[in-house]
């Protein structure tokens, strides 16, 4: 199945070989109010991409509870794509 990112990024979680848990980066070196959140995406083919949500320093929980759905909803994806169909007795 085609997931798509808010950012507009897409793929097939099919081809999803494994999912990172997710990471406080700190602040980030462009700006010091905000700092980020991440995990990673790794692919079948060797490629990669990572996942990010900036926050305030107050806004920490909400960036991980946003960032844990996108997680979540990745490995439900694979692991339904990956269960092999049940199949009826007759």
């Amino acid at each position: 199945m085609i997931f798509t990112l808010s950012d507009g990024r897409s793929f097939d979680t099919k081809d999803v070989r494994d999912i990172s848990a997710i990471k406080d980066y700190g602040q980030e070196k462009s700006s010091i109010e905000l700092s980020r959140l991440a995990f990673s995406v790794y692919f079948k083919t060797g490629k990669s991409i990572q996942i990010s949500d900036y926050y305030h320093f107050s806004d920490w929980a909400a960036a991980k509870k946003r960032l844990s759905q996108i997680r979540e909803q990745i490995i439900l994806l694979r692991e339904a794509e990956t269960k092999p169909e049940a199949k009826e007795e007759s």
